[in-house]
């Protein structure tokens, strides 16, 4: 148990005066004796001589107590002592040191302890300056030194004078060469500290040294040093000095030849932090001036200051072709003096601009401005200029480090002020911004395999302030985006530069054989781009569809092969992209839609034909399945790039090839023609999936364009006329449409089904597989058996099971069509044990015609069964086939024309009521001779039907823009059809919302049910969406028992991302209450504000 020590004094007082009153004391009969005294508590105490001490200093420990009979040490002493005392005490090692007593009696104990902070002895500290670095012989100079802490110094080297510890000493040699002089302090604790300074001692007008100054003020404890290898870094072996308090140097080399050399290369000074500037003091942020080339300067005095660095832009521009660095010996050879001749001329023509356009000589800028200073070109405007040197130099280094992380080597980029630059500062006028341009490139030498890399950063147009600041060209009140920013790095800059572009090069050093595709050899290249643009003062760019903020990004693999007999071949792959409205370039959200281009150029009269393929989704591209994306990383290429070009040249380039390069197309995927006459383009041609929707425009003739067939012959027509092409170009003839028939017009399908004479109109989404061109109608619920029976019995009269399907018929083709209709048992088109099929084949005769030949035409199409066709039926079972044949007495039409988007709803393939009849008969005839065609389908029974056009040759565009060669659609046949919710496919504009309805008849099970909605990232890097594409009002669809359909609101988010058509899946779970659901997932496609983005294609 713990007690308060004061509260229980306390009580122990109370005790005793109870046991005194209560004993008789105040008068009565009791005797001394009988008085109890309690014991007393003891008391210590301890206390030092000292608070602080030194090692080794001896001090004293004091202590005392009452009441005790006995004390001890502890902490860090540990003597045998008395109940009171002292003792001296030294320590030999510094820190906290504690003493405690404890002292007992009477069965307790007190404490107490002190504290002593025991330190090491001071060090000495010592430092030496020299008031020159570099003197003339028989002239003088002063050496300074002070210490503190020492108790006596010595000076060594070249100087061993009895010295204070402190003082100057003003000395004069008349011998040349370098001396040392150092001081060695020390105190009476041994230790010791030491400095030395260097003084270079030259001849009198020494023929082999360089005298000069840096000014800003005059500037002491600069870093001098000549650059003999142009790369702004001081590097081991090069000639330096330490300017004095004057700003002076002397450099001196004692080589007449080296100092020819050096007379003709740059001469730097870093100016680091506690440097002092004569006029502004010491030196807060470092910094860096140039002289590009002394003897170019004219004098024999070098001065180094801000207006000289202005001609930095020399070195940056006549090294801009350096493949590698250079050693410093290599400054001194050919290689030094062959950039030396270019720094001179690019001096020269900077000089006449200065001189031509501000009025200021060229020895002006190299002047003594603070002894002579000029109208433009004096210390404040100096100051003024030098206070962009710090942030310039933290630029710099933000590109180097970009530069050099790339390369894993160290690289100077070099950034300067520009011409621009120059023209405010000495235009007259005040200014607080200075334009940011510069150009840096880098380059490597070519590899093992011949391959090298070039780096180039170009940006120009954005402003930095006085203070530091980064903005763009065109910030105002109203529009503060990317302006005043404090943070110099290079995403900052490339977002504010009004042109920024980074290009990243990997270049082959010698030829690639590519003759086994019949392709000579030729360069390849590889290369990745950022282009970054403020256009027309940023105007509204803000604002949706505003293009004056455009983010580029694209990477290339180019192929061009030597001239074979006058013709070349130039094979390229791009990835461009590109995003729009965004401040900050790099959070576009880029999507990848490669052109795979080849060219055949024929140079003797430079005409050539462009064949361009685009790509938008290159997950379900037909034209290759190579379509790399993000290929260079860092300093790689991670792809093959001989292999895409190998892909690009097998594809067929040439306008005669038109029909195969059409059956390569899956979805979006076209080809783009250019025909170019003495290098311009002058006629242009399109084609995608749909043949309908070809386009030829005539840039020669004020843009005129046509479509389809007419826009094939106009294409031919062009090429025919010019001599330089001949039949392996555009063929014998102008291309036709042969296979294709036309275009399925909606998303959907429509099933009429009845109950009783009730119809239900059921919606069926297909979906498609590229590998077998096979577009699916299957049907998750089943059909009223019922109703099959009927329609084989009644056909078209009775209640037959009936499909609508939209079309968009093609406006050229006319050619028989062979046709062949399946239909299953089961639940694919594989004929398993015990399974049969029936089989119809026929000629179908398609005749077309248009009326228009512009975008909004209108075509007819007939299909007809002629008089005296030849239909086949069969049945086949198990090996078994029974087939019959009839003779069609009479001709079957059925006449189609274009879908009108207004009237959708009655525009469908009608029902072709004779033929019906006819194909029914067929099949009865077949079925008689194995068993009752209604006793083929049965109760639950699984069938699919499959209609081939395929196999003759013949195809249809799905409404994905898919070619199709066959369809096919799984159903259940059942007495008790069950009818499931179902919901469809959606396209919507960006920015816009619609209802997004979940529907099933009312004559299905209308129990109350409800199930999920969910988003997965699909069909990325194609044409998938992402999840902040789009919001759902609700996640959950519930319907009411009794509700026949249910909503929730699907907004497209309209954002600043040039997202083309992208596509958003929603998966949904499965229904609750045993109800079932058409399909496990819907798709959304969004159509971006820029969509579409060609020249004539259009949704039809």
């Amino acid at each position: 148990m713990f007690f308060n020590h004061s509260y229980f004094k306390y009580f122990n007082s109370i005790l005793i005066a109870f046991f005194v009153v209560s004993c008789g004391g105040g008068g009565g009969g009791s005797t001394d004796s009988n008085i109890i005294t309690a014991p007393l508590l003891p008391t210590a105490q301890i206390s030092s001589s000292v608070s602080s001490v030194e090692i080794n200093n001896e001090f004293s420990l004091t202590w005392s107590s009452t009441n005790a009979t006995s004390c001890s040490a502890s902490g860090d002493w540990s003597n045998t002592i008395g109940t009171s005392g002292s003792v001296a005490i030294t320590e030999t090692s510094p820190g906290t040191k504690t003493y405690n007593i404890s002292c007992s009696g009477g069965g307790n104990t007190a404490t107490d302890s002190v504290s002593v902070e025991v330190t090491s002895p001071p060090v000495p500290s010592v430092s030496i300056e020299t008031s020159a670095s570099s003197v003339v012989k028989n002239n003088s100079f002063t050496i300074s030194w002070s210490s503190t802490n020492a108790d006596s110094c010595q000076a060594s080297g070249d100087w061993n004078d009895s010295i204070g510890l402190s003082g100057s000493k003003t000395i004069t040699l008349s011998e040349t060469g370098i001396k040392t002089y150092g001081i060695v302090c020390s105190n009476s604790n041994g230790s010791t500290a030491e400095d030395s300074v260097l003084v270079t001692i030259v001849p009198e007008e020494s023929d082999t040294a360089f005298y000069g100054y840096v000014i800003d003020g005059y500037i002491s404890g600069a870093n001098v040093f000549i650059d003999q290898n142009y790369n702004f870094q001081q590097d081991s072996g090069e000639y330096t000095a330490v300017t004095a308090t004057d700003g002076s140097f002397v450099i001196e080399t004692n080589d007449a030849n080296l100092n020819e050399c050096l007379s003709k290369r740059p001469i730097v000074a870093n100016v680091p932090v506690g440097a002092v500037d004569s006029t502004l003091g010491g030196i807060t942020e470092a910094y860096q001036m140039i002289l590009p080339s002394i003897s170019d300067a004219g004098t024999n005095t070098i001065v180094i200051s801000p207006f000289t660095t202005l001609f930095e832009q020399a070195i940056i521009d006549a090294t801009a072709n350096q493949s590698s660095s250079l050693s410093v010996a290599q400054g001194c050879q050919t290689e030094g003096d062959t950039i030396s001749a270019a720094v001179t001329q690019e001096i020269n023509n900077l000089r006449s601009a200065i001189e031509n356009n501000f009025n200021v000589t060229y020895d002006e800028l190299l002047s003594d401005f603070v002894v002579n200073p000029g109208e433009v070109v004096n210390e404040t405007a100096a100051q003024n200029i030098a206070k962009l040197f710090p942030y310039l130099k933290i630029i710099d280094t933000e590109i180097s480090s970009s530069l050099s992380s790339i390369f894993n080597k160290s690289i100077v980029a070099n950034v300067s002020l520009s011409e621009d630059a120059l023209a405010i500062i000495f235009g007259g006028n005040s200014y607080n911004q200075l334009p940011l341009n510069f150009y840096s490139i880098y380059q490597t030498e070519p590899n093992a395999e011949g391959w090298y890399r070039s780096e180039s950063i170009e940006a120009s147009g954005a402003l930095i302030s006085n203070d530091g600041k980064l903005s763009r060209a065109d910030c105002s009140e109203n529009d503060t985006a990317l302006c005043d920013l404090s943070s110099l790095t290079l995403q900052n800059i490339s977002n504010t530069s009004t042109s920024y572009q980074k290009i990243s090069n990997f270049l082959k050093d010698g030829d690639i054989d590519f003759t086994s595709l019949g392709i000579d050899v030729g360069s390849l290249n590889v290369s990745a781009q950022n282009s970054y643009a403020w256009r027309n003062n940023s105007l509204d760019w803000q604002i949706g569809g505003n293009r004056n903020r455009e983010c580029q990004k694209q990477e290339t693999i180019s192929f061009r092969n030597s001239s074979v007999s006058n013709t070349v071949i130039d094979i390229s792959y791009n990835t461009y992209s590109q995003g729009f409205e965004k401040a900050d370039c790099e959070t576009v959200r880029h999507y990848y839609t490669p052109i795979l281009t080849a060219t055949t150029m024929y140079s003797s009269n430079s005409n050539s034909l462009e064949a361009r393929y685009y790509v938008f989704d290159i997950l379900k591209s037909g034209i290759s399945s190579n379509l790399p994306y993000d290929f260079i990383s860092g300093d790689t290429v991670t792809i093959n790039p001989e292999a895409v070009v190998q892909d690009i040249a097998t594809l067929p380039r040439m306008y005669k090839d038109l029909d195969s390069i059409r059956n390569l197309f899956t979805g979006d995927d076209y080809i783009y023609f250019a025909y170019h006459d003495d290098n311009s383009e002058v006629a242009r041609f399109e084609a995608g999936t749909n043949p309908r929707n070809d386009m030829f425009e005539d840039l020669s003739n004020a843009d005129v364009r046509v479509y389809g067939q007419a826009a094939r012959d106009a294409f031919y027509n062009k090429l025919v006329s010019n001599s330089t092409f001949n039949t392996d170009v555009y063929g014998s003839g102008a291309p036709t449409n042969s296979s294709i028939i036309g275009r399925i017009a909606n998303s959907y399908i429509e099933i009429s089904d009845y109950v009783g004479n009730t119809e239900l109109k059921i919606r069926v989404t297909p979906t498609f597989d590229k590998t077998s061109s096979t577009l699916d109608y299957s049907y998750a619920g089943s059909l009223n058996l019922t109703n099959i029976k009927d329609f084989i019995a009644n056909g078209i009269n009775g209640n037959p099971v009936f499909a609508k399907i939209w079309f968009n018929p093609d406006s050229s083709i006319s050619k028989t069509v062979p046709v062949k209709l399946y239909l299953y048992e089961g639940n694919n088109t594989v004929v398993d044990s015990d399974e049969g099929y029936f089989l119809i084949e026929f000629n179908l005769s398609v005749s077309s015609s248009e009326t228009g030949s512009d975008i909004g035409s209108n075509a007819t199409q007939i299909w007809e069964i002629p008089a005296s066709t030849v239909i086949t039926a069969s049945y086949t079972q198990n090996g078994t086939t029974i087939s019959t044949q009839v003779t069609n007495s009479e001709v079957d039409r059925i006449s189609l024309t274009d879908v009108s988007e207004s009237d959708i709803e009655n525009s469908f393939i009608p029902k072709p009521a004779s033929l019906d009849v006819k194909l029914l008969n067929l099949i009865s005839r077949v079925s008689n001779n194995i068993v009752d065609i209604q006793s083929f389908f049965v109760d639950d029974g699984v069938y699919t039907l499959k209609l081939d056009l395929g196999s003759g040759g013949n195809s249809i565009i799905g409404f994905d823009r898919n070619i199709v060669k066959y369809i096919t659609g799984t159903f259940k046949a059942a007495t008790n059809p069950i009818y499931p919710i179902n919901v469809d496919d959606y396209i919507i504009d960006e920015g816009s919302a619609t209802n997004i309805c979940f529907t099933r008849p009312a004559e299905a099970n209308l129990v109350q049910t409800s199930f999920d909605l969910s988003f997965t990232q699909r069909d990325r890097p194609g044409k998938g969406g992402f999840a902040d594409d789009f919001t759902l009002s609700n996640n959950t669809v519930n319907f009411a028992a009794g509700d026949t359909q249910s909503c929730v609101t699907f907004t497209a988010v309209e954002d600043t991302h040039f997202d083309w058509a992208h596509d958003i899946f929603i998966d949904i779970s499965a229904p609750s209450n045993d109800q079932i659901i058409s399909r496990s997932r819907f798709k959304v496609t969004i159509l971006d504000r820029y969509y579409p983005n060609r020249i004539s294609w259009k949704r039809r």
